[in-house]
């Protein structure tokens, strides 16, 4: 009983999640302050996390951005390694819209069931994405199932 109660919990936060991020990223105005806020503060304190992996890559790398909002981190990636392949995955319809406005393939799915095959990208990363969830576990074990033997799957909160 107490498993059912729980499942029905969890269909109503993940919709809220949804509406939240979905309501987020509906403005041009929310979009332009995040943008601009988050250029100085993931350039300065996170672009440096990645850095070095993203050196290590191969030139055609599959790269995947978990919770992708609207794709400023695979822009950035973008603009530094045009040759990788960027895919971005949002429970968010309006986040992807936007994704594939700027040339991402983006997907709306759930972390938590990934909708990719095993050991398909070089590079898996989220920032800020699996603290949401209470099935924290299963978010991470995603990353790991999707992301290629010799990859990197880089978490963060």
């Amino acid at each position: 009983m107490n498993k059912i109660k729980n499942m029905k919990n969890n269909n109503k936060h993940n919709k809220n999640l949804e509406k939240y991020w979905g309501e987020l990223w509906k403005s041009k105005e929310k979009e332009k302050y995040f943008e601009e806020m988050l250029c100085d503060y993931l350039i300065k304190y996170k672009y440096h996390k990645i850095e070095d992996v993203l050196k290590r890559l191969p030139k055609n790398a599959k790269i995947l951005e978990v919770g992708c909002g609207n794709s400023f981190w695979l822009r950035l990636i973008k603009k530094h390694h045009p040759k990788f392949k960027l895919y971005g995955l949002d429970i968010s319809k309006k986040s992807v819209e936007i994704s594939k406005k700027y040339g991402i393939d983006a997907k709306i799915g759930d972390i938590r069931k990934a909708p990719y095959k095993d050991n398909q990208f070089d590079l898996v990363f989220s920032w800020g994405v699996i603290e949401h969830f209470d099935e924290t576990e299963e978010a991470i074990k995603e990353h790991i199932r999707i992301t290629k033997k010799r990859g990197y799957a880089i978490i963060d909160t």
